[in-house]
């Protein structure tokens, strides 16, 4: 009788540590998958603070070119073509309200870089593009596009990588009427590109941590 009274204990007293193994273990990982949300929670936040920084910086090119619609677009790989070639695409991640018949980057998503081959050409060989009228313009995909969204002239700046001299992307400056940017125009577009590349650096490194 004693002995089975006995075990009957030991078999309680292992219920019970295994109960309570359970309940450590629930409790563990509760916690992680808490510190886990915070932590997705801190990225996407930080992430949307550089986005909005960067959104003022473009808002204020814009003013002070007098209303211009102002794009950042970021260049990065799609894919690979069934031969092995990467893809080159780029994105339009930041653009300042209005200015256009509908928002860039409703539409401007991993986009070919080869769909504005002779355009993409001309900015990665002299480092900006410019546009004074559209109907100048010979690349007949980007001509029709920007006369799609009510621009009569567009200027690209390309932003390189200071490291390696990569091409990150570019800075779209596009005007409803033709416009020719003199230099003191152009100027305050490029000065402000060593800061726009910094913050997209710092977002970046932001996310992968």
């Amino acid at each position: 009788m004693i002995q089975f009274i006995m075990i009957c204990v030991l078999a309680l007293l292992v219920i019970a540590l295994l109960f309570a193994i359970y309940f450590i273990y629930k409790l563990l990982h509760r916690v992680e998958k808490t510190d886990a949300v915070r932590h997705v929670g801190l990225k996407v936040k930080k992430g949307s603070l550089y986005s909005a920084v960067i959104d003022q910086i473009l808002c204020k090119i814009s003013i002070e070119l007098g209303g211009a619609k102002v794009i950042l677009a970021r260049f990065h790989n799609g894919g690979y073509f069934s031969n092995g070639l990467a893809m080159e695409k780029f994105t339009v991640t930041n653009e300042t309200p209005g200015g256009s018949k509908e928002p860039l980057m409703d539409k401007c998503v991993a986009v070919l870089n080869s769909k504005y081959a002779s355009s993409m050409l001309q900015l990665a060989t002299c480092d900006y593009l410019c546009i004074a009228d559209i109907n100048d313009c010979e690349d007949k995909a980007f001509k029709r596009d920007m006369e799609f969204y009510g621009f009569k002239s567009t200027n690209l700046f390309l932003i390189r990588q200071l490291g390696d001299g990569t091409d990150e992307g570019f800075i779209g400056v596009n005007f409803r009427d033709t416009h020719v940017m003199n230099a003191e125009e152009r100027n305050r577009v490029t000065e402000k590109i060593p800061r726009l590349l910094n913050l997209v650096n710092q977002q970046e490194s932001s996310l992968r941590d």
